[in-house]
């Protein structure tokens, strides 16, 4: 399979600006608010974990704008495996993570 030549980009700085103007003062509101898991959230903000389909499509549900909130950006898709380089253990299983190791 080849690499996508277009990804999104979350903006983070304009989602938390309408974050707070919609009194969603936490991940765990906006999770609520856009029909996610709050982790999700959480680890999309952190950097940890491209927006998928069910954040963006909540997002853009939620505060009726795609293009304020994403960017649809040139490059390949960054594949960020947890544990691996961010400050953070590995979960799941251990072949898997290994084998995440090898190919990083």
């Amino acid at each position: 399979m080849e690499p996508s030549l277009y990804r999104i980009r979350l903006c983070k700085e304009e989602l938390y600006r309408a974050r707070k103007a919609a009194g969603l003062r936490s991940d765990y509101a906006l999770a609520r608010a856009i029909g996610v898991n709050r982790s999700t959230v959480t680890r999309i903000l952190a950097g940890d974990l491209q927006p998928g389909a069910a954040f963006i499509a909540g997002v853009v549900a939620v505060f009726a704008r795609f293009d304020r909130y994403f960017e649809v950006v040139r490059g390949e898709t960054e594949v960020v495996v947890p544990g691996i380089g961010s400050g953070r253990p590995p979960q799941g299983d251990v072949e898997e993570v290994g084998r995440a190791r090898r190919i990083a």
